[in-house]
């Protein structure tokens, strides 16, 4: 299942080299369509599960994640079936598209949020009513599968989805969600300025608490300080940031919800089903045999999910050796992936990111209004 788990932060030195494809800021073509109206307090939040959901066991968890968008000022709406549980599923592909289009179309829901991840949201694209999306465009919020949708969605109707926490990661965080993880998401949500830098977490978890049993409703979780993001190689670039999980990344290959990467600063991050850090650098070469590493400006990748401590280390050494012959700025243990707090990353907004210091720069919003 695409969930939460990761390993131990172990850095590497920075090698100084500057990137031959960095681009000015003033280079970049701003103000592309896709944005969505901005999230207002009192407006509604729609509530699916396009991949999994626990059942029963989960729904305790989900009604604190909506007691917190409501305490946040917003009407909650849960859809037909977000909640069923079908064992590797939610619910057939046909309803939890039909979830999907409803809320689309529902003029009381003003943004779209996922329960889960899990596996097979890939099922739902063909049921998809992309000519309604398009015309209704809304915040939709997910990561690791659900990066099936936020890569599809951006790749056919310009839409700027967010790589965002789920209902029951952040949102239902106890005591409270990480507040770095609500103010920036919520600033993505509601302001039509520019965001700014990608705020970096002090401190972060990869504590799992059972949430069948109530044990992630007893204390918080262990936490440990951030050992910063580690470059692999500097230099400067600006461009779109397009991304999600490599896993789903891979899926959609050859198929017409590829994005596209011309000139894209591509963040990534491990759903921790593959486990082994050759595993996922076999997924990196077959990004390479596709052309990915040619055409791209920049590489984020998420503090790996899935991996022992000791592999973290190998992981990095691997992605050097991969993209040694590769000019872009390359930066690895981001906070954008499957642990808290959990950073958001919209697609489709321009970027800039620099590496001395290490800063990424969001120059538009997802939103307007």
């Amino acid at each position: 299942m695409r969930i939460f788990r990761v390993g131990v932060l172990v850095r590497l030195p920075y090698d100084g080299r500057d990137s031959i494809r960095s681009t000015a800021r003033e280079d970049c073509v701003s103000e592309r369509p896709g944005r969505s109206p901005r999230l207002r307090t009192g407006d509604g939040i729609g509530i699916v599960s396009p991949s999994w959901f626990g059942g029963e066991a989960f729904v305790p968890r989900a009604l604190r994640g909506v007691r917190t968008l409501e305490a946040f000022g917003f009407r909650v709406k849960i859809a037909e079936h977000a909640f069923n549980n079908r064992g590797h599923v939610s619910d057939t592909a046909e309803h939890r598209a039909a979830d999907l289009n409803v809320m689309f179309a529902d003029p009381e829901v003003q943004a779209i949020l996922c329960t889960i991840g899990g596996t097979h949201g890939i099922d739902v694209l063909p049921h998809l009513d992309l000519d309604l999306i398009r015309r209704n465009p809304k915040p939709f919020v997910g990561y690791s599968d659900c990066s099936t949708l936020n890569l599809a969605l951006h790749a056919t109707t310009g839409l700027r989805t967010i790589n965002g926490p789920y209902l029951l990661s952040d949102w239902a965080e106890y005591p409270e969600m990480p507040p770095i993880s609500r103010d920036w998401m919520l600033r993505l949500l509601m302001s039509p300025d520019p965001p700014g830098a990608v705020p970096y977490p002090a401190e972060w978890t990869r504590e799992f608490l059972d949430w069948t049993t109530g044990d992630d409703l007893t204390r918080r979780r262990t936490h440990q300080a951030n050992d910063g993001w580690q470059v692999l190689r500097g230099g400067r670039a600006c461009g779109p940031l397009i991304g999600g999980c490599v896993e789903c990344l891979e899926l959609l290959k050859g198929s017409r919800f590829w994005p596209n990467l011309d000139g894209a600063i591509l963040f990534l991050e491990t759903a921790g089903d593959l486990h082994s850090p050759y595993a996922t650098d076999e997924l990196m070469a077959s990004l390479e045999l596709a052309g990915v590493f040619d055409r791209i400006a920049g590489l984020l990748f998420a503090k790996p999910s899935g991996l022992v401590d000791r592999d973290w280390a190998v992981l990095d050494e691997l992605l050097r050796q991969r993209l040694s012959r590769y000019a872009f700025p390359v930066v690895t243990n981001m906070d954008f992936g499957h642990h808290s707090p959990m950073i958001a990353m919209p697609l489709g907004v321009l970027a800039e990111l620099s590496t001395d210091p290490v800063r990424i720069e969001i120059l538009e919003s997802p939103v307007h209004g």
